[in-house]
């Protein structure tokens, strides 16, 4: 007896997400795919940077903690956890003032501090604005960092840490995660980057 060929697809898909909804996926005694990454900007980004920022660093896979970065690996079908074109923990890309041009937000440090630095497109050329400077949470015997950045579609958004204040995006934004701590959304409205909590 033949097995129809949409049957064996249906297994195929089906019974991964079945395995990985029982927790195996995310158990060290189980293989995974880790994935590193490498942060190729445009020439006036970088040149923007360089010239603003000579210190800064952006940090890479490796210098997260195994449970942020195992949110990013294909291993669980889940599509909104995997590595997309515009979004690692450790850069964003979007366009966050709506003037149809890639803008990106970067994660990492000078020689002083951990920072958060932004791109911004403007007139063919980049701001670069130093968004803040923050204390880590981090794992202090490994070195390894609790922070991370998330892309944010344009969408309406309501919390009760901003006494349930709408939020209607619309455009891309990003929101700062510190690991089942807190997190913390920012939006580029009239001139500036505005802060609006989504957690405590």
């Amino acid at each position: 007896m033949q097995v129809p060929i949409l049957v064996v697809l249906f297994l195929g898909l089906f019974f991964p997400s079945i395995y990985c909804s029982v927790g195996w996926c995310a158990d060290a005694n189980f293989p995974r795919v880790e994935i590193e990454y490498k942060i190729e900007l445009s020439s006036a980004m970088k040149t923007a940077l360089e010239k603003h920022e000579p210190d800064f660093e952006i940090w890479g896979a490796q210098d997260f903690v195994p449970e942020i970065r195992q949110w990013y690996t294909y291993q669980c079908f889940k599509p909104w956890r995997s590595f997309l074109a515009y979004q690692t923990p450790s850069i964003i890309i979007g366009d966050l003032n709506d003037d149809k041009a890639p803008d990106v937000v970067l994660l990492g440090n000078d020689k002083i501090c951990p920072v958060i630095i932004v791109l911004l497109s403007k007139n063919k050329e980049y701001e670069v604005i130093r968004l803040t400077d923050f204390p880590l949470y981090s794992n202090e015997e490994k070195e390894e960092l609790e922070v991370l950045l998330e892309y944010v579609p344009p969408q309406k958004i309501q919390t009760v840490y901003e006494n349930n204040r709408l939020l209607d995006l619309k455009n891309d934004a990003f929101s700062v995660v510190a690991f089942e701590k807190c997190s913390s959304l920012y939006y580029y409205s009239n001139g500036k980057f505005v802060q609006y909590g989504l957690t405590d």
